[in-house]
């Protein structure tokens, strides 16, 4: 029989932005995923330490089977927690060391040093929670039937890879850089001191442990094999070729996985800080891992955000088709995964978080209401038009009227301006600040305090 507060969630998705004096809107999940053009997707919750219920909604792609809890998607940067720990674990086996020269520790490769700082040494911690200052944020992935590159090509940024070098671009420590090109670089490492393939080690010591049963790294997927997997699917609705990019930077974001693995690896990340009886890492290495490395949110791998009773680890993963999101309280024995398998899921995947935050009463996760202000005419006719950001993203941003927004297929993404320069995101929650930066108008995208995407304009 359905859980009440299951069917609560199901019609309770919130909007990322309230405003004062208006009482806020809830939605239907059916509705909302029609809406962002997500064919399906998979939700568990976590209550009292327990799963207290997953769930399946639409299809796993446009005319095939139901999602249920276990249809697999691609987990995308959630892979890194699993990374995370699998890195950490090796520290307490004593063949990596957390703040020792990555070089010193690397036996394949290294990691060119011609930057400016290069008599700074770049360190695992450092990687793990992307203040190490090394460059390209992630990976676009491959077509299925495209040449793949090794892990060698990726790091080197030489063909058939589609990705930059992966090198120093910033002074590590010195500020936090998002980079799946450094995680990248662990992934390497593990097969270096382990002398296994990659998808062996995590098997060895995070899957099984674990029993994430469900969880692996095959690219491209063998869909006879693996039925039950996920198509992803463009924002249009269309369908990815072959249903979803090659990953092989598995650490980065190659995981395969499904709502119940991702629930039991939320669970244990939680659980660790507490008792290493699942015999993954210890209680203080869990600690360590669950405390944010300035200047930057990250812990040794998840995200760490807000504090007192709503102190949690989350982690986000979009790849092409697929997004994602996990997350922990760190006080309470709570937490929810939501997976998709449509480039719309990130919008659709924050209201139904905070769809299951406001049934179960979790405090931080929904937004006070906001305030808005009047920005100048002749600033927002200056910020329009079209940027471009990391990876091939690209972003427009548009006014009619006054009104501020981004375009997609299903409608205007509403930007209210919260400041001179500040605009919120209504579907996200993201804050959004258009400023001038050496001669050029520059978008910076923060979410919760820190920056994670900046377009320059094009035009």
């Amino acid at each position: 029989m359905k859980d009440s507060r299951q069917s609560a969630v199901e019609t309770g998705l919130r909007d990322a932005v309230t405003f004062a004096g208006v009482t806020p809107t809830t939605y239907d999940i059916h509705e909302r995923m029609a809406r962002y053009g997500v064919p399906g997707c998979a939700v568990a919750v976590i209550e009292g330490g327990e799963v207290a219920w997953v769930a399946g909604y639409g299809l796993t792609e446009v005319g095939g089977a139901a999602v249920t809890a276990d249809t697999m998607f691609q987990a995308a940067s959630i892979s890194k927690v699993v990374n995370a720990l699998t890195v950490l674990a090796t520290v307490e086996q004593g063949l990596i060391q957390l703040d020792r020269d990555i070089n010193e520790q690397l036996r394949s490769w290294q990691l060119p040093r011609e930057d400016a700082w290069a008599s700074r040494a770049v360190t695992p911690r450092q990687l793990l929670s992307h203040t190490a200052g090394t460059s390209t944020p992630g990976f676009v992935g491959y077509v299925p039937g495209e040449a793949i590159p090794t892990t060698w090509d990726i790091l080197n940024g030489t063909s058939p890879a589609n990705s930059e070098a992966v090198t120093v671009i910033t002074e590590p420590t010195a500020e936090f850089h998002y980079s799946g090109g450094g995680t990248t670089i662990l992934q390497l490492l593990l097969e270096d001191v382990h002398g296994e393939p990659y998808p062996e080690i995590i098997r060895r010591l995070v899957f099984e442990p674990l029993q994430m049963t469900s969880s692996h790294y095959q690219h491209p997927i063998d869909r006879s094999e693996f039925p039950q997997a996920a198509c992803g699917h463009f924002i249009s609705g269309e369908r990815l070729p072959g249903g979803g990019n090659v990953k092989p930077t598995y650490a980065a974001g190659g995981m395969w996985s499904t709502a119940c693995d991702l629930a039991t690896l939320t669970r244990a990340v939680g659980a660790l800080r507490f008792s290493d009886s699942r015999g993954l890492i210890s209680a203080s290495m869990a600690s360590t891992m669950l405390t944010a490395v300035a200047p930057g949110p990250h812990g040794l791998g998840p995200e760490i955000i807000g504090e007192g009773p709503a102190l949690r680890f989350r982690h986000n993963g979009t790849n092409r088709g697929f997004c994602c999101q996990m997350e922990g309280l760190m006080n309470r024995p709570s937490g929810v995964v939501v997976m998709t398998n449509g480039d719309g899921g990130n919008s659709l995947l924050g209201e139904i978080i905070r769809g299951v935050a406001s049934v179960y009463e979790w405090e931080g996760f929904n937004n006070p209401p906001i305030e808005t202000v009047v920005v100048p005419e002749e600033f927002l006719a200056r910020m329009e038009g079209h940027y471009v950001g990391p990876v091939g993203m690209e972003l427009d941003l548009e006014v009619d009227g006054g009104e501020v927004f981004t375009p997609s297929p299903y409608g205007r993404r509403v930007l209210i301006p919260t400041g001179a320069k500040e605009f919120l995101d209504t579907e996200t929650g993201a804050v959004v600040i258009v400023d001038d930066a050496d001669d050029a108008v520059v978008a910076r995208v923060l979410v919760d305090g820190e920056e994670i995407l900046r377009y320059t304009k094009a035009d």
